[in-house]
């Protein structure tokens, strides 16, 4: 059995919330709900968050960090690709940068990535700097 003192002193607890919930000249000022509203859609698009996919031409870009594996191969450009923060943390933001950077290597012409650095930052987000080839055919 449940004591009365406790019955009554929760009655008047959900009483009082109740009436704080209801009464229209008791809301909290709408910049309140605006600014839970700007946190959770921000909050809703971090986690949302996922590695730059990558394209059909991408696909087909090698990548290495060793440059001997381009001598002999066709110089095209350098690029530098940034991916962002994502819900895996620094795994999905280095993936990103890298199929950024193969995209972009495709669109270029190129079939050959040859990263030349790839630094995370403390907010998460990976900076990769390469230069993209063409194999001479």
């Amino acid at each position: 059995m449940v004591d009365a003192r406790y019955e009554e002193g929760a009655e008047a607890i959900f009483s009082s919330l109740f009436f704080l919930y209801n009464e229209e000249d008791i809301q909290p000022p709408k910049s309140v709900f605006m600014k839970l509203k700007a946190v959770l859609i921000g909050l809703v698009m971090a986690l949302a968050g996922c590695a730059t996919p990558l394209t059909i031409a991408g696909s087909g870009i090698k990548v290495t960090h060793n440059p001997e594996e381009v001598s002999g191969c066709r110089y095209i450009q350098s690029i530098t690709t940034i991916g962002h923060f994502a819900v895996g943390g620094v795994s999905e933001s280095r993936l990103s940068a890298t199929n950024l950077a193969k995209n972009k290597a495709a669109e270029l012409g190129g079939n050959i990535l040859c990263v030349r650095s790839m630094t995370t930052s403390p907010s998460l987000a990976t900076t990769l700097c390469a230069d993209v080839y063409c194999t001479t055919q």
